[in-house]
């Protein structure tokens, strides 16, 4: 019964049955709240029932005022056939996270025919009675909708971004759209502490599924609204159903708000693991670093884990930098492997980090905590920022480094510093951090004694691995004394054992946390020891052994050498041993003792690694036990062609250490083997010449000439020694005689000397070996038995030699020695020579035999039955044939060496060569023939010199004739002269007394003298002569 307003019907006509009358109204809604409920309901859309009551004022028409004022007309009055909200779009905002603020655009009917402005709102939106947010904005710029129009309000929105409702929202969508939401249900599931399986996700997109979940979202908006229609007005109530709220792309920015917390929740508990940190270039405030790791248990989504900001890396609460890290991508239920290159590492806190780097140099395990904040984690088609991670990371520490470990060193210089080694070193590093450090410094100690400084440059630390470095260390002359030390460590080294060290860390200079660092590390160690044999070889280049030094030398012969060891000592540059030492036993080629030698210090000389030295002599003692093994060592180099034998015990030595010293390091071991060449049976035995025959009977003996050629390095002094001579064999019945070499010494090479054959024509081949020896080239056997020398020891070792010489046919060789003396005999007549009758006779004289020797005057017949009674020089000229000038002189005294030859000037006696008219007849004959020239093949020669071989007991003789030595000319020599030979003249005249009518005489020109080169002609033949034979050597 609440007046609202006035109908106004105008031209009103009724006629009986239905009449259609329009009406129109005016209302004043905000006059009553029954007034507002009308209006809400008409703007609702619902209409109304409402009454037209008239009043007597209703017409002008008095008679109808009574009837009109008991008017009561029930009516309906429809609601507005549209909606007042045709519908309205939702844009999420970048900032709407922030600040929960969003975009509306509402469209709106106007159903007035007056323009409607719409002056505030005050707007609640629901969705199945969850509010989604509200609208209220009172407009400074009021939107006008045109009359019986459409327009639109755009006004932010403050939505509700509780996950909860947001999720509810979305999977209410999907049903009502027909969506699977099996995935979504499993990230909800994840939330609530599920585990879905990794194949639920597999394919599902978040931002696919939210967009077609949000597709035809119609909500419920509950609003007040003051609007002006017109000039009317009016703030009423609307609440509108079902409005289609259209929503775009901007709608997957509300995906944090539900998809963060799950990221979060799968970062807390996802496991970060390093397997491996390696700090590279590592200056004051930074390095980079290369990462080996892995981010596991991350869940069962696939996620790209994207880290805007660094990591801060805290250790004992103290941040101790930052590192960034790089994007990485998670493998549903795998995680992410980590393998990061040169990641930027900035130090926030020095002094922190050079607490922790000092830490984790000296424990076994240490933590880091990593933290980090606003992480975006891109999963299914989603953009998930805004997740922290706070880690504690267990890592492995570098626990002093224990796995250090010097593998070898060579000792490169010595200088007044001291002594500098560069050392081979492995490191095994249990840590996970690794580095490589540009420059470290140590101490290094022996038994507490600071030995010198020790640089280590680019030394790499690699993770939980070993690596390999040098170390640049010095033994420092630093005033203190360290020659025990040094000796401490050479005889460590030598005999296998390892030299314990510390290493105590002093600086890495340039960067002042590794600095820190480093001296707070004391490292154990130890030197190693000599990987190979200190001494690997030994070479004999030469040895002599003294077996003739009396009774002494039968067990204990005097040895000395020349020997060159290779060491394995560890110097790069040469080994510096100045004196040499040894203390060894001789084995044979099976082991067992020879005997033993102990040399003193000899000087020594080295070149790189070898050490050369010739040792003094020293004697092999052989023991009793040692005498079997002592004579078949002999035996056995007698015939080897190499013989190996061994070397075992020890070496001294002293080394010139520079600074410290001449240091005596004692008992290197020495066990090597060696080969040397052996005597090879000497079978290279070769005739060179014979000096003088002497036949008899029963007896006859050779004396020559011979070349034993020693093919090994062994100098042996033997003595006297004797060996049995035999034809055709090596047997009893074989036997010819024997020979003997005097004074016998060995030497490596040829060995020229004399040999006496004493050859016994009665023994079993003598006298066929002498038959043999006339019509062919012979080979005539020898070997060696138990008198073969005065040494027994020695003899049974030679009872193995055999050996032979072969001996040309009438022991010519093929090419014999050039004769004794040249066909130039140069005669000069002197100032003196009218006084006394002497001359100068100029030969050249040659060594016939190979071997050096001397002429010590003329034999006489008594010494040597071929000597002439009167040596002298005959000469055959024209009409003077055979006469004998010239007196040889008897005391000539020359010596010469194998193969010279020289120039021999002596005196030649004038004497008288018969009567006078022998004498005239010469005078005539010669005067002519030398003034022709040389005086050809015209003189005959007879001497038999004294020949005394060098070292030979025995004086030989040797026919000088020139018929014998001169054979190939025809056994005569020729005389050269010079003007002064005039003279003869004179002499023979004034020795006869005999003169003749002077003639003008023509000054005497001064002499020339002719000198021609010796011939070669075949070596002499002896004469045979019977003389006492020689004591025969025991055979």
């Amino acid at each position: 019964g609440v007046a609202l307003g006035t109908v106004t019907m105008p031209n009103l006509a009724i006629v009986p049955g239905a009449n259609t009358i329009q009406a129109s109204s005016s209302i004043n809604p905000a006059a009553s709240p029954e007034g507002m409920e009308l209006l809400t309901l008409y703007t609702s859309g619902a209409g109304a029932t409402v009454s037209i009551v008239g009043t007597p004022a209703s017409t002008t028409v008095e008679s109808l005022n009574l009837a009109f004022g008991a008017l009561n007309i029930e009516t309906q009055m429809p609601g507005l056939p549209t909606k007042l909200l045709a519908g309205a779009s939702l844009v999420v905002l970048d900032t709407t996270l922030v600040d929960g603020l969003a975009q509306t655009v509402v469209t709106v009917n106007n159903p007035f025919v007056p323009p409607m402005t719409i002056l505030s709102i005050d707007t609640t939106i629901t969705y199945n009675g969850v509010a989604l947010g509200t609208v209220v904005s009172t407009f400074g710029t009021p939107p006008v909708i045109p009359g019986v129009g459409a327009g639109t309000i755009t006004a932010p929105l403050t939505m509700n971004t509780n996950p909860h409702d947001l999720v509810t929202l979305i999977r209410a969508q999907a049903v009502a759209n027909g969506l699977n939401t099996a995935a979504f249900d499993g990230l909800l599931a994840l939330q609530a502490g599920g585990n879905p399986p990794a194949e639920l996700f597999v394919g599902f997109n978040v931002a696919d599924f939210v967009t077609k979940a949000m597709a035809g979202l119609a909500v419920d908006i509950t609003m007040t609204t003051t609007v002006k229609v017109g000039d009317y007005q009016v703030t009423m109530p609307y609440v509108q159903t079902g409005v289609p709220t259209a929503t775009d792309q901007t709608i997957l920015k509300l995906i944090p708000v539900v998809g963060t917390p799950i990221a979060q929740l799968l970062v807390n508990g996802s496991a970060l693991a390093f397997d491996a940190i390696i700090l590279n270039a590592p200056t004051e405030t930074s390095f980079s670093t290369d990462i080996v790791g892995a981010i596991t248990k991350t869940g069962p989504l696939d996620a790209e884990i994207m880290f805007p900001n660094p990591l801060t890396v805290s250790f004992n609460g103290k941040a101790l930098g930052t590192m960034a890290m790089p994007t990485v991508k998670a493998i549903a239920n795998q995680g992410a492997p980590l393998d990061l290159k040169n990641v930027p590492f900035s130090i926030t806190d020095g002094a922190a980090f050079a607490d922790f780097t000092s830490f984790a140099l000296n424990n076994e395990k240490f933590e880091w905590t990593i933290s980090t904040t606003g992480i975006v984690v891109n999963a299914m088609g989603a953009s998930l920022p805004g997740v922290s991670m706070t880690k504690t990371v267990t890592l492995d520490g570098f626990n002093k480094l224990p796995g250090l470990q010097l593998l070898k060193y060579d000792i490169s210089a010595i200088d007044s510093a001291g002594m500098h080694m560069t050392i081979s070193a492995s490191l095994s590093n249990p840590s996970t951090i690794g580095m490589t450090i540009p420059v470290s410094q140590f101490d290094t100690q022996f038994a507490g004694h600071v030995l010198g400084p020790a640089f280590a440059y680019n030394m790499a630390l690699v993770p939980h691995s070993n690596s390999s470095f040098a170390l640049n260390a010095t033994i420092a002359a630093d005033g203190t004394d360290k020659t025990p030390y040094i000796k401490g460590i050479f005889h460590n080294a030598l005999t296998g054992v390892a030299t314990p060290l510390q290493a105590k860390g002093v600086a890495a200079p340039g960067v002042s946390w590794l600095d820190a660092a480093i001296k707070s590390l004391i490292l154990d160690t130890a030197l190693p020891p000599l990987q190979a044999p200190p001494i690997s070889s030994v070479t004999i280049n030469s040895m002599a052994m003294d077996f003739a030094c009396g009774e002494k030398c039968i067990w204990s012969p005097t040895a000395e050498s020349s020997i060159t060891a290779d060491t394995n000592l560890p110097f790069s540059m040469d080994v510096p041993i100045k004196e040499l030492a040894q203390n060894v036993q001789i084995l044979d080629k099976d082991g067992n003792v020879v005997g033993t030698l102990n040399t003193p210090y000899a000087a020594a000389t080295t070149v790189g690694s070898k050490v050369s030295t010739n040792t003094p002599p020293a004697d092999l003692v052989v023991g009793p036990e040692s005498h079997k093994t002592y004579t078949d060592f002999v035996g056995a180099l007698n015939v080897a062609a190499n013989y190996t034998l061994g070397l075992r015990g020890t070496a001294d030595s002293k080394l010139d250490l520079g600074p410290f010293g001449l240091v005596e390091i004692k008992g290197i071991p020495l066990n090597v083997k060696t080969t040397m060449a052996g005597l090879q049976g000497l079978k290279d035995i070769k005739f060179l010449s014979m000096v003088m025959l002497n036949s008899g009977s029963p007896f006859g003996f050779i004396n020559t000439i011979v070349n034993i050629h020693n093919p090994s390095q062994l100098t042996l002094n033997i003595g006297d020694m004797g060996m049995a001579a035999g034809y055709g064999g090596y047997g009893p019945e074989d036997r010819i005689g024997y020979t003997q070499l005097f004074g016998l010494r060995l030497v490596p090479g040829d060995n020229i000397m004399p040999s006496l054959l004493g050859q016994n024509f009665f023994a079993p081949k003598g006298s066929l070996f002498a038959n043999a020896t006339e019509k062919e080239d012979v080979i005539m056997t020898l070997w060696a038995n138990s008198t073969a020398t005065s040494n027994p020891a020695l003899n049974a070792g030679l009872e193995s030699l055999k050996t032979s010489i072969f001996l040309p046919m009438l022991l010519m060789v093929p090419e014999p020695p050039p004769p004794a003396y040249d066909d130039a005999w140069t005669v000069k007549f002197l100032p003196t020579t009218m006084n006394d009758g002497l001359v100068d006779m100029t030969v050249v004289f040659s060594n016939p035999f190979f071997y050096e020797f001397t002429v010590n005057g003329e034999a006489t017949p008594q010494e040597y039955m071929w000597a002439p009674v009167q040596p002298d020089l005959t000469i055959t000229v024209p009409g003077a044939n055979g006469y004998t000038p010239f007196l040889l002189p008897r005391d000539l005294t020359y010596s010469l060496k194998g193969g010279e030859s020289k120039s021999v000037t002596f005196k030649v006696k004038l004497q008288r060569v018969g009567p006078l008219d022998n004498m005239l007849k010469f005078i005539k004959g010669i005067i002519p023939a030398a003034a022709a020239g040389p005086i050809k093949n015209s003189m005959a020669v007879q001497s038999a010199p004294r020949i005394n071989l060098a070292g030979y007991p025995l004086t030989l003789f040797s026919d000088y004739s020139s018929g014998t030595i001169r054979f190939a000319t025809g056994g005569t020599v020729s005389l050269y002269t010079g003007p002064d030979f005039a003279m003869i003249k004179e002499w023979y005249y004034k020795e006869y007394g005999y003169s003749e009518t002077p003639a003008p005489v023509a000054p005497v020109p001064e002499p020339v003298v002719t000198t021609v080169s010796p011939t070669i002609a075949p070596s002499p033949t002896p004469s045979p002569e019977v003389i006492p034979p020689p004591v025969a050597p025991a055979a």
